[in-house]
């Protein structure tokens, strides 16, 4: 199993997966986190997904992957998180072609819009 870590999208559309594994998952082991701290500029968004998502196999047998999630949102730009739900989603849905879903999914995605609660 490959860690799934978020993937930051910035203003220009560029991807990354944020920050490194470096800690068990979370229940299995007694013991110390590290923590880290990314701050998500207006514009900017992140999108966390679960293994449903990487782990879903083509039909020539082959997983998607955290690097082929990536890769998929790669320069493209969202005015809002649904439109990064939605290409992951369809993005898992090609990858498969006609094979069913395997694994649950969820996508959570957040952007950072730049407006305040005041409305400002």
């Amino acid at each position: 199993m490959v860690a799934m870590l978020p993937i930051f999208i910035s203003a220009d559309g560029s991807a990354r997966q944020l920050g490194k594994p470096t800690n068990p998952p979370v229940g299995v082991f007694v013991g110390t986190f590290e923590s880290a701290e990314e701050i998500i500029q207006p514009g900017e968004g992140i999108v966390v997904v679960t293994d449903g998502i990487t782990e879903v196999m083509s039909p020539e047998g082959e997983e998607l992957g955290p690097d082929g999630l990536q890769n998929s949102l790669d320069g493209k730009t969202f005015n809002a998180a649904e439109g990064l739900v939605r290409l992951v989603e369809e993005t898992a849905k090609e990858f498969r072609s006609d094979l069913p879903q395997q694994d649950d999914i969820t996508v959570f995605a957040l952007r950072n819009t730049g407006e305040t609660a005041d409305g400002a």
